[in-house]
Order: C-alpha cells, then sequence, then structure tokens
C-alpha cells in the first residue's frame, strides 16, 4: 500500500510540475500594448544619448506629412515631431514623395538636446526626372540643414567595407564626426562625395555597428532609370553564395513578381510595359535573409 501511495504521489508530482512548466511557458508571451493607428506606417526602436531608449511609431498622415511619435518604455508619450515636405518641393507638379528618415540623435547634429533627424526625400517631376535631398530635421520640424536640391542630386551613402564606421553617411574619425553624402551636381554634370564635419560624436556603439540590415558584399542596380517597356537588374552576390530570390514591391508593399537567382553573378531583364508606372522596390533574398536593396522607376 505505501508503496502504492508513493507511485500515485509522484505520478501527481510529475504531472504538476509539467503542468507548472507548461504554464510558466505559456505565461512569458504577453500582450502589453497595441499601437492602434491606421495611418502608421512603421515602429522601430531607437536608443537617444541623453534620453534613453524610446518606441518611435511612424505616422504618414498623407503624402506631404509624417508623424514620428516617441513613447517610453511605458508607452507613455515622450514627444512628436511632426514634418511637412510640402515647403521643400521646388517644382508644383511633383509625384511618388518618399522621405526615410535614417539615423535620430539629440547631439550629433547640433548643441543643443533636442531630437535632430537625418533623412532621405526623393521626389519626381512629370517627366520623371528625380529630385534627391538629404535634410536634417529639427525636433520643431524646422530644417537644420538641407542639401542644394536646386544643383544637385544628393543621397545617403553606406560603406560596403567590413572594417567601416560608416553608417548611413555617418562616421567618426579623429579629426571629428563627418557626414559623407554621394551628390550629382546637375549643372556641372559632375559626381562628388561631399564631407561635412559634424559637432557631435556619434555614440561607439552605432559608430562601429557597420551593416545592419544589409550584407556585405552585395551589389544590386536597375538601370534604364526609368524603364518603359525593359528593366535590366544587375546584382552580385557573395563569393559563398549561388543562389538568391530578387523579390520586387509595388509602393502599397505589395510584391508584384520574384524571380529565382541560379548564380552568384548575372543582369536579370524583366519586361514592366504591364507595371503601373511609379517607384517599385527591389530586394535581394539569399539565405542570409535581406541581402541587398535598391528601387527602380516605371514610366508609361
Amino acid at each position: 500500500m505505501d508503496n502504492l501511495i508513493r507511485t500515485n504521489m509522484k505520478k501527481i508530482a510529475i504531472f504538476l510540475t509539467g503542468a507548472l512548466v507548461a504554464y510558466n511557458a505559456a505565461a512569458q508571451v504577453v500582450k502589453e500594448h497595441a499601437f492602434d493607428d491606421q495611418a502608421s506606417i512603421n515602429i522601430q526602436t531607437i536608443r537617444l544619448e541623453n534620453s534613453g531608449q524610446k518606441m518611435c511609431l511612424v505616422n504618414r498622415m498623407d503624402s506631404t506629412f509624417y508623424q514620428y511619435v516617441f513613447y517610453n518604455l511605458d508607452y507613455s508619450e515622450f514627444t512628436t515631431i511632426s514634418i511637412d515636405l510640402d515647403p521643400l518641393f521646388i517644382i508644383s507638379d511633383y509625384n511618388s514623395p518618399s522621405l526615410y528618415i535614417s539615423y535620430i540623435s539629440e547631439n550629433v547634429f547640433d548643441r543643443d538636446d533636442d531630437i535632430d533627424m537625418m533623412g532621405q526625400l526623393v521626389y519626381y517631376n512629370s517627366d520623371y526626372a528625380e529630385y534627391a535631398q538629404v535634410l536634417l530635421f529639427h525636433q520643431d520640424g524646422s530644417i537644420l540643414f538641407q542639401s542644394d536640391v536646386e544643383n544637385t542630386n544628393a543621397w545617403l551613402c553606406s560603406s560596403t567595407a567590413t572594417n567601416s564606421t560608416i553608417v548611413s553617411s555617418l562616421t567618426n574619425t579623429d579629426a571629428g564626426a563627418k557626414m559623407i553624402l554621394d551628390v550629382y551636381y546637375i549643372n556641372e554634370g559632375l559626381y562628388s562625395y561631399d564631407v561635412y564635419s559634424l559637432p557631435g560624436t556619434l555614440p561607439v556603439s552605432i559608430a562601429n555597428h557597420g551593416q545592419m540590415d544589409e550584407e556585405t558584399g552585395i551589389a544590386l542596380s536597375a538601370y534604364p532609370v526609368p524603364a518603359r517597356e525593359v528593366v535590366h537588374l544587375d546584382y552580385k552576390l557573395n563569393e559563398d553564395q549561388r543562389t538568391g530570390t530578387l523579390e520586387i514591391t509595388n509602393a502599397q508593399g505589395q510584391i508584384v513578381e520574384k524571380i529565382s537567382l541560379g548564380d552568384s553573378r548575372g543582369v536579370v531583364s524583366i519586361p514592366v510595359a504591364h507595371y503601373a508606372g511609379g517607384v517599385y522596390m527591389v530586394k535581394i533574398n539569399t539565405k542570409r535573409g535581406v541581402s541587398r536593396s535598391g528601387k527602380m522607376l516605371i514610366v508609361n
């Protein structure tokens, strides 16, 4: 009888232990909050130099007005930065405007403690000529820096070297922090890398992070720009990769085409006459994830 009781007690203990483990495992994932905003297009965590880590919800209110809402980690609102692109366009008949914020800081771009944001603005005229400029915004939405869009197209750049400290055109050097822009001077017909000195210093954890999302050694370019009948995608994978997938998405984020890559280097020609006019994103997926992204412009 004693043996039977001990056996039953052992079974009960095992059952309770298993139930407790299952309960704890299930309880580890708990929904904390929901950002119920249909205008939201992105969310990210940001570590500010003075204010610490925040969550940033990006809202696109319409084609030219963005809101960047910063929250504390307890989901209380920290601050909101509103950016109106409309005064920045130098032509009235523009289309396909897009703003990509690539760096947010309190101390890198100026000496005060407000939040500053570095972004890439791209839009097109009725003939699909590109207008590209790099912008620095203050926390109140005003302009801290604006590239000369009347005579240049300026783009943010990033390094493909594994030992580089350039992250979206920003780098610490022995002579201070620098901003490097990839510039085309329209009137002169010349390309240039323009280097600007910055008053602050990049946080070491960011400055030495290197490429975060895109794998080094990968290349991808699309031509002609714009394309009407056919677009050619010139790609190169790392030497240890022989296969991958080209994925094309429209402005709404919908995948319109996937193409398998069977070699580490080549050119893929895609008929695009049936595509709707506009800007499309193209990226290479490999076994390591998203390796390189770019864009192509289609006109009808």
